[in-house]
């Protein structure tokens, strides 16, 4: 009699979470985080291929400035889009990875950068691009040659710069007019600073990396005035490291007018997770969020590369692009999380796969909203690209519901409360839990825990630990995470939860922290191993893949890397 009921309830109960569930079933594809497919228009590419440029929004035109291109040969050009094309301009000097900023005036400061080509050395030449006539015009020189140095203009119209590339770093100030004169010594010689304006006259500047591109253990924070100080969240999370000019007010989503300083940055820590920290009031923290941002989509790694903050729509977009080269825009509507400390709602929006744009590229945001991307280069400087695309984020696609009935909704909720009693009913009279989210095998000791256990998470976790160390299966690069589940003997669905639950990452981070590891063991052992066998002996699909992601765990490129842990 029992058998008979309980089929029949089993059945009832199929009936209508197979209902319910379907007006979900994309939602739950990826639960940690909501995610929506948006529109990415190619427009007309430039006339160079350019990496190192700087790009800047005046009124209805783009300019880019200056940067390498083929050959990693320096170019002596900016170029302006306007109504759908693009003109090419001479400026006075080159500037590859310079100092950019758009001045109060609306005129942009160009200074410094790389003196040769192939990246080397740095320069002092200045000018002033004047976009009402379109013209350079070159009128004096830094204090320090530099270059990949960064710089912020006070409310008084001086400049503060500072950064550099394999030379010495020191903080300067630019009058507006024609001179750059030395500050103060910086504590910690820094390439790519951030420099965020804190006050009327003041600023503070910071990095996660000294002038060789080495990580900081500790971030030291200098001030225009005042004494420098320890950031302590910075010991872990890394203000995210940026070779191209960095646009201060990309990260301000306060109101400098009334006084409000604040700002949203990306960081990330040892091992790739990215995050969101704010400086408001003059401290900093993480900002809280509905979801953590997702470090893989579709099996692919994310790689972050800045952030751009919509003041008008107060919500940033966290910017990153995967291996094959669809690009990336975490939206984070973070309103309420500066006013009332809740976790701010974020969504993944995604292009298809665009071709020509590289991780290197500059990212600016339009008027009206969208986000315009040029240039860059891959793994080599070589070959950079000349396309441009833009993000069509004031046109993005919405969620949309399936225009269920309130007696849908009823009968829908009723089902979940009666499959929520008949499932207690039975798991108290069976002697064995059938459906344990944790169970790998048939042993004794999966019969007697309750579901929830965190000892059947450990369990679970352990095993798979052990089985990734003894037996590597990471080493295939088509290693998946059904292949995972398969060697358990379980469910996919409970290996991702249970790798999420004890690491706080997704399966294909997890997996790559193993590739990594397995490939730093390889470099000190072999520190003079070839990429192109290493990549693909640690379980990488491709040497791009390896390069970026090795970087993104280690703060290093293999080669810097083992050249600091020779055996």
């Amino acid at each position: 009699m029992h058998n008979h009921i309980r089929t029949i309830l089993t059945a009832v109960i199929l009936t209508l979470l197979t209902a319910a569930f379907s007006h979900v079933e994309a939602q739950t594809r990826n639960s940690q985080c909501p995610t929506v497919e948006i529109h990415a228009e190619r427009l007309p590419d430039m006339y160079m291929p350019r990496a190192g440029h700087a790009m800047f929004v005046c009124g209805d035109e783009v300019v880019v400035v200056g940067g390498h291109t083929t050959g990693f040969t320096l170019t002596k050009t900016a170029e302006v889009y306007s109504d759908g094309k693009w003109e090419t301009l001479p400026t006075v000097y080159v500037h590859d990875n310079p100092v950019a900023i758009r001045l109060k005036s609306g005129k942009i400061l160009v200074a410094g950068g790389h003196e040769k080509d192939l990246g080397i050395g740095q320069t002092f030449p200045a000018e002033i691009y004047d976009p009402t006539t379109r013209t350079f015009e070159g009128f004096g020189c830094l204090d320090k040659k530099r270059a990949i140095a960064n710089a912020v203009e006070l409310d008084n119209g001086k400049v503060v710069i500072s950064g550099n590339w394999y030379a010495e770093d020191a903080i300067e100030l630019f009058d507006g007019k024609k001179t750059f004169s030395f500050l103060k010594h910086v504590s910690q010689q820094r390439s790519a600073p951030y420099i965020l304006q804190t006050a009327k006259d003041d600023a503070i500047i910071f990095s996660a990396q000294d002038t060789c591109g080495h990580v900081f253990s500790h971030v030291i924070a200098d001030r225009v005035k005042g004494e420098p100080f320890h950031i302590p969240l910075m010991d872990k999370w890394k203000p995210l490291f940026m070779m191209k000019p960095i646009n201060a007010d990309d990260f301000l989503v306060g109101d400098k007018s009334k006084g409000n300083y604040t700002y949203i940055l990306p960081v990330q820590d040892s091992i790739g997770h990215t995050a969101l920290v704010k400086f408001q009031d003059g401290q900093f923290s993480l900002l809280p969020t509905t979801h953590p941002a997702p470090q893989a989509f579709r099996g692919d790694t994310i790689q972050y590369l800045t952030f751009i903050a919509d003041r008008q729509a107060e919500k940033g977009y966290l910017m990153g692009m995967d291996s094959k080269c669809h690009w990336y825009a975490l939206a984070v509507d973070y309103r309420q999380a500066l006013s009332t400390g809740s976790p701010a709602p974020v969504t993944l929006y995604h292009t298809r796969p665009l071709t020509g744009i590289e991780p290197s590229m500059m990212a600016v945001e339009l008027t009206g909203g969208n986000i315009l991307l040029t240039g860059g280069a891959g793994t080599t400087n070589y070959k950079p690209f000349s396309a441009v695309y833009i993000m069509e984020m004031n046109g993005k696609e919405s969620t949309k519901g399936t225009g269920w009935s309130v007696w849908t909704l009823i009968l829908s909720t009723l089902g979940l409360i009666l499959s929520v009693s008949v499932v207690l009913w039975m798991l108290k009279r069976k002697k064995r839990e059938e459906y344990d989210v944790f169970t790998t095998n048939n042993d004794e000791n999966n019969t007697t825990e309750p579901k929830d256990s965190p000892n059947k998470d450990n369990t679970l976790y352990g095993q798979i630990c052990r089985l990734m160390e003894s037996e590597r299966p990471y080493l295939n690069p088509n290693f998946k995470l059904s292949d995972l589940a398969a060697l358990l003997n379980t469910n996919s669905k409970y290996v991702s939860e249970c790798i999420r639950r004890s690491e706080n990452t997704s399966f294909s981070q997890f997996v790559n922290n193993y590739r990594i590891l397995y490939a730093k063991e390889c470099l000190r052992k072999h520190p003079d191993a070839k990429i192109s066998s290493l990549y693909a002996e640690a379980g990488f699909a491709s040497e791009a893949t390896f390069f970026r992601t090795f970087k993104l765990f280690t703060g290093y490129t293999p080669k810097e890397w083992a050249e600091r842990n020779e055996e």
